[in-house]
């Protein structure tokens, strides 16, 4: 993809350099480096870019093109990248399953504010030295969503004979510590499961 060199000490281009510069500095990330040392391998990025990689254009990539949630972390972390992205531009989603796809120029060949919060992202969820979450509590918010959701359908009204459905869930999770793409319910579990939640009630 055709892309051209950004110069900072240049009149054209210095405009354009503070408002990239402003984007990746607006991540707010702790850990990445600085966006000097960065535009380059931005720019390169870019130009290594494919048209069977695009979509609508030839300058429209698609960022992720995920069919489905594996899990609570897979979806707090493109629904965040979404978010981050929208400031700077409409974030389309068609023909990209449960992703994304951006602009990475202008169409004339200018860096674009979204090229680069991409690149922030994606440094931030594959190299291993950050930790992989954009958004640590819309990731939690998620996690217990995705959580309640797998054991309200495990678990029926009948089932808990007059139990609070609260409290055998919290029960559940802390003696079996489930995370969202990997949640097993042990029915067989279920009695101790309620006896816990009926003496944490009669504590309170």
């Amino acid at each position: 993809m055709y892309v051209h060199w950004i110069r900072k000490d240049t009149a054209e281009d210095a405009d354009l350099y503070e408002e990239l510069r402003d984007a990746w500095d607006g991540v707010g990330y702790a850990g990445l480096p600085s966006f000097d040392s960065v535009l380059p391998d931005i720019l390169e990025w870019v130009r290594g870019i494919r048209v069977a990689d695009t979509v609508f254009n030839d300058y429209t990539y698609r960022a992720s093109r995920l069919l489905y949630f594996d899990n609570a972390l897979d979806e707090s972390n493109i629904e965040t990248a979404v978010r981050w992205l929208s400031d700077y531009g409409y974030v389309p989603r068609a023909f990209c399953g449960v992703g994304y796809a951006i602009e990475l120029t202008d169409g004339y060949g200018g860096l674009s504010d979204q090229a680069v919060v991409q690149y922030a992202i994606d440094m931030i969820i594959k190299d291993g030295r950050y930790y992989p979450v954009l958004d640590e509590s819309d990731y939690e918010r998620r996690e217990d969503a995705w959580l309640r959701d797998y054991f309200d359908g495990e678990v029926s009204d009948a089932m808990l004979g007059g139990a609070d459905r609260d409290a055998v869930f919290e029960a559940w999770r802390d003696d079996a510590d489930p995370v969202s793409g990997d949640m097993y319910f042990d029915v067989e579990k279920l009695p101790g499961y309620i006896e816990t939640a009926k003496g944490g009630k009669r504590n309170a």
